[in-house]
């Protein structure tokens, strides 16, 4: 249900956490890269990101999206996409 707005949100904000039954969280960010607890996965398409599996039996990153109920606006900081490099002097 909220998959369209799910992807449109990410226009206006860097990214979206999601969080499985289990309390995995999953960010997926602006350009589609999704950190998942064991792996990092860079996304070509929304249906890629969809199609990621989480740690909760047979649900997907897409399962999570469609079971939302709200989209509520928390800030993720910029610094926790994978790509990120923090610079120790």
């Amino acid at each position: 249900m909220f998959r369209d707005l799910f992807f449109d949100g990410l226009k206006q904000n860097s990214a979206w956490v999601l969080e499985d039954d289990n309390g995995n969280e999953y960010t997926v960010f602006k350009d589609l890269t999704v950190v998942a607890p064991d792996k990092t996965y860079k996304c070509n398409s929304i249906d890629e990101v969809m199609a990621i599996p989480t740690t909760s039996s047979d649900q997907t990153v897409g399962d999570l999206i469609d079971h939302l109920r709200s989209l509520d606006f928390n800030h993720v900081s910029q610094n926790t996409h994978p790509t990120s490099r923090s610079i120790q002097g």
